[in-house]
């Protein structure tokens, strides 16, 4: 699966944006949630093969533009991933966040992607909700998770495992930049 996954969100998204079409408007289309629309382009959730039909079809593509040449091979034991061939995110909207994919993966019944955040001061966004699992790990700066009513305060070096189902967003903290790496452990819907 490595980047598949990731690849398909991301020509989805930008299918919609060439269009112009708003979120809503192709969860209309396909008879699903403006949520379900978002998590799947936002690589939060990982969308089933009716769901992509649905899509390519409100979208007025075929389905090849989504999926096609994608390749499956299960043979390989590693995966290098060069700095220059990172890609920059464009998740949720909101401003000040600015989120790198290091590298994706599958596993059993579902996929871990990797991504260093870097969060700008006064950061804006609203709270999100993942169909998985999150880690994050504080490389450099301070920040508030907010989960649900809950808000822990994190350090450079801290660490947080938390369920994704949960609505959550993180902030930093005073008046500089802080950047971590956030590990998702989606699961399949």
């Amino acid at each position: 699966m490595d980047q598949d996954i990731f690849i398909i969100s991301q020509r989805i998204k930008a299918r919609r944006l060439e269009k112009g079409l708003k979120v809503t408007e192709i969860a209309n289309r396909c008879g699903l949630s403006k949520s379900v629309i978002s998590k799947i382009e936002n690589n939060r959730t990982i969308p089933s093969l009716p769901v992509l039909l649905k899509i390519s079809k409100a979208l007025e593509i075929d389905p090849s533009e989504i999926v096609g040449g994608i390749s499956v091979n299960d043979n390989v034991s590693f995966e290098v991933i060069r700095k220059e061939n990172q890609k920059t995110l464009l998740k949720e909207e909101g401003k000040g966040f600015f989120y790198q994919n290091i590298i994706n993966f599958g596993v059993q019944e579902g996929m871990v992607e990797a991504t260093i955040l870097t969060i700008e001061p006064n950061a804006k966004r609203n709270m999100v909700t993942t169909d998985g699992y999150e880690f994050i790990y504080v490389i450099n700066g301070s920040m508030v998770q907010k989960m649900g009513d809950t808000e822990v305060e994190l350090e450079t070096g801290d660490s947080l495992y938390f369920n994704g189902r949960v609505p959550h967003v993180p902030r930093s903290q005073g008046n500089a930049s802080v950047t971590l790496i956030c590990l998702y452990f989606l699961q399949q819907s």
